[in-house]
């Protein structure tokens, strides 16, 4: 097995593979990116369900879907951070 260009370490579990600043800078701009398409994803969630008109007068099975991936997003907003 060849460590790649970053470097590697050696621990009690086998050789571990320190990440370049590089590849981690593109790791947080790819969650940043996520959050903010959640963030624009509940804005738009959010002002559909205060909506009184969609609220009365959608089909009880949309709005409660509508609900649920409101409440999915918060959820995964949550695990990236946000």
């Amino acid at each position: 097995m060849t460590p790649p260009a970053d470097g590697a370490m050696a621990t009690p579990f086998g050789p571990a593979w320190l990440r370049s600043d590089e590849a981690a800078g593109a790791v947080t701009q790819q969650r940043q990116h996520e959050k903010e398409r959640i963030e624009q994803s509940l804005t738009r969630l959010r002002a559909l369900l205060a909506n009184s008109d969609f609220t009365s007068k959608a089909p009880a099975e949309v709005v409660d879907r509508e609900r649920t991936r409101l409440r999915v997003l918060e959820g995964e907003l949550r695990q990236l951070g946000g």
